[in-house]
């Protein structure tokens, strides 16, 4: 029988062997640390600090490396890699592992071009049913008993999870369901009828690619002045996406355009549609999980705003609410990159957080 420890509980037992090894080999200079006194040299050179560390609820204390590195684009761990003593048994069999991890990686064409992640949610793969024979066989294999155990292997030793939604129930899916549901819905109805070729179907679908890829999924920070929100963007290119601006096509029919005129018109309609449909899942999201939840000061919003240029949402955090005679905040000031508006609550849509 092969057990697989949750990632959470290999990285609580990870965290504490190391915390426990500092405790013994440099129990002097944690002592100095604390009490502010002056360390050695020879650890003084690297600017330690003591850092208390939550992990899954138990707190540990990780004596860890200083430097300049503090505004570097690179994670917290290899800004200020935990101290250990080199010649140290645990030390040794980690960068072994590190070695062997590294070095015999294989093609992950996932991971290869988008890194390791942290969790992957997948939906069960269904739409290979009914495919090509050899779809079929890929959806076999994947699926069985062996390739499972050896991918929840390999997931537990790079440190993310698999998290399967039930077959054939697209709602367990959530948020990110209902926004493929809609882009689906909307996209079929407003090219049925275009005659497109394929160059234009082509320049479309990925216009409409960019629009899903450039919607706030949650605050990219808690701090209150912090305006910018996580995009699907900022996990595939570290950033947010910049569009070309179009000017406005206001028209009924898009038989008489220009092939340019024709796919800008799609993709404004296409976004005008899906914007609104988003915000309103939000809405109803927030309403699902805590029907009794208020709006808070602080909480980052969408504003819904008429005639915004496809990409560009608008974006605030509360900073005053006005609630009504029963609790209820029916208005709120907000806090924008362009000023503070206020707008009633059924004109903006929280969004999600990890509470």
């Amino acid at each position: 029988m092969i057990l697989h420890l949750p990632v959470t509980e290999l990285d609580q037992a990870f965290w504490k062997i190391v915390a426990d090894i500092q405790k013994i080999e440099f129990a002097e200079e944690i002592e100095n640390l604390r009490k502010r006194q002056q360390v050695k040299t020879y650890i003084q050179k690297l600017t330690p600090f003591l850092q208390e560390m939550d992990i899954n609820g138990v707190t540990v204390s990780v004596l860890r490396v200083g430097g300049r590195l503090s505004k570097a684009p690179i994670p917290f761990d290899a800004k200020f890699p935990a101290l250990l003593p080199k010649d140290h048994r645990f030390t040794t069999l980690f960068i072994d592992y590190l070695h062997r991890k590294h070095l015999h990686a294989g093609p992950k064409v996932l991971i290869g071009r988008r890194g390791i992640p942290q969790r992957i949610y997948c939906d069960n793969a269904t739409n290979f049913v009914g495919a090509q024979a050899k779809l079929k066989d890929l959806h076999q294999n994947f699926f069985n008993k062996a390739a499972i155990d050896d991918l929840t292997s390999y997931s537990t030793k790079t440190g993310f999870e698999f998290c399967f939604i039930p077959p054939r129930a697209p709602h367990f899916g959530g948020l990110w369901e209902a926004a493929v549901k809609s882009m689906k819905s909307i996209l079929l109805k407003n090219l049925s009828s275009a005659h497109l070729t394929f160059e234009e179907l082509q320049t479309v679908v990925i216009e409409v690619e960019a629009i899903l890829n450039s919607r706030p999924l949650t605050p990219l920070s808690s701090d209150p002045n912090d305006g910018e929100a996580l995009t699907p963007a900022h996990l595939l290119i570290g950033t947010s996406l910049l569009s070309m601006p179009d000017k406005y096509i206001d028209v009924n029919t898009a038989s008489t355009l220009t092939q340019w005129q024709r796919v800008t018109h799609l993709k404004q309609r296409f976004w005008e549609l899906w914007a609104r449909d988003y915000i309103l899942s939000l809405q109803q999201r927030s309403k699902w999980l805590k029907p009794e939840a208020n709006i808070e000061i602080g909480q980052m919003v969408i504003i819904h705003e008429a005639n915004l240029p496809p990409q560009h949402w608008s974006l605030g955090r509360i900073i005053d609410i006005t609630p009504g005679s029963d609790g209820k905040v029916r208005v709120v000031d907000i806090k924008t990159t362009k000023g503070i508006v206020r707008r009633a609550v059924h004109k903006i849509a929280p969004l999600p957080t990890s509470d």
